[in-house]
Parts: C-alpha cells; structure tokens; sequence
C-alpha cells in the first residue's frame, strides 16, 4: 500500500482492520477472479484504489502513530493512566 499499488485483498477481520477502504476486498476465489478482471479493465478504479493506498498509509501507519499505539497498550496492560497526545 506505501507504494502506490492497487491492493486485493481477503475480506478478513484483520485485513480489513489494516486497509480500511484502501482495497479491493474479496470473498473466495471466484470473488477474486471477477475482481481482478475488473482490475484490469478500468484503469480509474486501479489508480483511486492507489490514491486511498497511500493516504491510508500516510495517515495510519507513520512510526510516530505505530510507536504511540505500542506505548497506549503498553501502559494499559501495566495498569497505568494512558496519556493522550
């Protein structure tokens, strides 16, 4: 997703978790076979899904935010107060 790229992706708990509406979500094979053959049909799907790729990166996944995040769980687990930025 940093790079640009046009994301399919398993509509799994955890992968929907981490893409949000940055990708093209699938179900089972024939899912992903109809998508894809979109994919490579409309050229303005694959750069919207692009454009959403990075912006999901760039707001989400910066190491300021992945290091805050570390430090919230960590407190709650420890029991202490989680201060807020």
């Amino acid at each position: 997703m940093g790079f640009g790229n046009c994301v399919l992706t398993l509509a799994a708990p955890e992968n929907i978790e981490a893409v949000g509406d940055a990708a093209i979500l699938y179900n089972d094979e024939g899912d992903l076979t109809r998508k894809l053959q979109r994919v490579l049909r409309d050229g303005s799907l694959v750069h919207a899904f692009r454009n959403r790729a990075q912006t999901r990166v760039r707001e989400h996944y910066t190491w300021d935010r992945v290091v805050d995040q570390y430090e919230q769980l960590f407190a709650e687990m420890a029991g202490l107060p989680v201060l807020k930025r």
